[in-house]
């Protein structure tokens, strides 16, 4: 209806892309974030800017590969309409760009004091910027030549909120966008008029500006690598003192900026409310789920113990169980090497036996064959023994018969 409004932010990096988020599911989106980056460190810039100055496509150059693009262009009722977190580039190693990016300045459906309101909330909850804000990127178009009003309402929120003294401004970085469509004098301009008028209630009226243009913000990364430590401290100041602080500026009286910004301050602070509300739960439910899962990991250690040493009696139980094998298999073994010693003991006696009776059995046929050699040997002598006495016998007769027949012979003769 056009008199409330919720603080939105756009999370344009995993698990939902460009999704505008209700504050139900804002904090969980958060936590997946914040866990997805819990290893990574993060600067939070925080880009405020007129509709048309460039800052969606500054933005656009400052995010992440992973990040979808915003929508740029120049519109009446502006492009953001929301603040927006996007996820940024990587700085350098291990160090990560969050770009909070607000409406434009100027936004027929944002009002000034709305987007006041809005910078206020994001400048203040620390919960949501996870400690604070690191800087405040203004972007002014360099050929503008002028402090436009969006960083006049940056200047009233550094002189009349920021606390930190002098050092306040050096978490203000002022991006004069659009370099690539600078003409002669615009950017000498830029640095002798618009910075100085900018910073004119820093200390010597100086502070962080870069020149950019849509083909190269490296000057601004090398802005944001500069920025301090600290981080930004902010405490609104009353009402009454931005109003008239405000007025001028905005052309409208001072009671009705200050009613405009009594509003719409008590629609953020009970949407504070509403988003502490849901910080506490989250937290708690961090906390009991945290609860949940040192029980479970006590659980699950104690059924790790449980597991080892099972794991342990089981061991023990197949060593024993080996060991019992490892002896059964060499008793047998050895019970095997007995039987079979006694097996070869057994055939070497029944060799030694059969070898024995083999010998006794030889030597009983030589001893035959002996004896009947022996007999044949007598039985030839006595054959030859015959044979001689025939022979003589028969030599003898032939002798004596020669011997008769000589004296016969001699008988005859005489």
């Amino acid at each position: 209806d056009g008199k409330t409004t919720r603080l939105k932010l756009i999370l344009l990096r995993p698990p939902s892309p460009s999704l505008s988020l209700s504050l139900s599911s804002l904090f969980a989106h958060l936590l997946a974030l914040k866990m997805a980056t819990k290893s990574t460190a993060i600067i939070r810039v925080l880009v405020v800017g007129e509709c048309g100055d460039g800052k969606t496509t500054l933005v656009n150059g400052l995010k992440h590969p992973d990040a979808p693009a915003g929508e740029t262009g120049k519109a009446a009722r502006g492009v953001t309409k929301e603040i927006r977190v996007v996820m940024g580039m990587e700085l350098k190693p291990g160090v990560l760009l969050e770009i909070w990016d607000t409406p434009g300045v100027g936004d027929k459906d944002v009002t000034v004091m709305q987007l006041v309101a809005l910078i206020e909330a994001g400048l203040e909850n620390t919960a949501l910027t996870d400690g604070g804000l690191d800087g405040i990127v203004v972007t002014t178009p360099i050929p503008d030549g002028r402090v436009k009003l969006g960083a006049q309402v940056v200047q009233v929120l550094v002189e009349k909120g920021f606390v930190g003294g002098d050092e306040k401004w050096g978490n203000i970085i002022l991006c004069g966008t659009k370099l690539d469509r600078v003409e002669d004098g615009d950017e000498h301009c830029f640095d002798t008029d618009v910075v100085p008028l900018f910073f004119a209630s820093a200390p010597n009226q100086t502070g962080r500006s870069v020149k950019v243009s849509k083909d190269d913000y490296s000057p601004l990364v090398r802005a944001i690598l500069g920025l301090p430590k600290i981080k930004v401290s902010y405490q609104a100041p009353s009402s009454q003192v931005m109003a008239g602080a405000l007025a001028d500026k905005l052309g409208v009286e001072v009671g009705q900026v200050q009613a405009d910004l009594d509003n719409w301050r008590q629609m953020i602070s009970e949407q504070q409310a509403t988003i502490s509300g849901l910080i506490e739960d989250m937290n708690r439910r961090e906390q009991e789920q945290a609860e949940e899962r040192r029980r479970r990991d006590d659980q699950l250690s104690e059924m790790q113990r449980k597991l080892e040493r099972n794991f342990e009696d089981a061991q023990k139980r197949l060593q024993q169980e080996r060991q019992e094998a490892r002896e059964e298999r060499e008793k047998l073994l050895a019970e095997s090497q007995r039987q079979h010693s006694a097996l070869l003991a057994q055939q070497a006696e029944d060799r030694k036996k059969e070898s024995e009776a083999r010998q006794k059995e030889q030597q009983k046929l030589m001893d035959q064959l002996q004896k009947q050699m022996s007999d044949a040997a007598t039985e030839r002598e006595k054959l030859m023994q015959a044979e001689k006495q025939a022979i003589k016998d028969k030599y003898e007769a032939v002798e004596k018969a020669k011997k008769e027949a000589a004296e016969e012979s001699s008988c005859s003769i005489m």
